[in-house]
């Protein structure tokens, strides 16, 4: 995954580094958490907000990783502001998003034949 986000492999393999995480059932609250995705939060390309959640899924423990209901409401609540940021022309972003909760919802049990 970090390949993906910075476009470049890393010249060592990556190291397990522990980082304060703001506590998301107590705010004002942190946690320290062993994460490989430390080193993100350093790196310009990607938005402070999203790295800290790209973060969070490369935790060592997978205790310590968002659920997906968590990350969904994350993704729904930056697609809102990007939306009012662009004025309402994010029609493209709005399809994809709609596709990844159609995929995120139970389907309906089909009817024998």
């Amino acid at each position: 995954m970090k390949v993906l986000l910075t476009l470049r492999y890393p010249p060592s393999p990556p190291v397990c580094e522990g980082m304060n995480f703001p506590d998301l059932h107590r705010p004002g609250h942190f946690d320290v958490k062993m994460t490989y995705g430390a080193d993100l939060m350093k790196m310009d390309r990607i938005e402070p907000e999203m790295s800290e959640w790209v973060a969070r899924c490369l935790c060592d423990r997978p205790a310590d990783r968002p659920e997906m209901d968590e990350l969904l409401a994350e993704l729904n609540k930056q697609q809102h502001l990007n939306n009012q940021a662009l004025g309402g022309h994010n029609a493209g972003l709005q399809v994809l998003w709609d596709e990844l909760l159609d995929y995120r919802r139970p389907q309906p049990p089909q009817q024998p034949p």
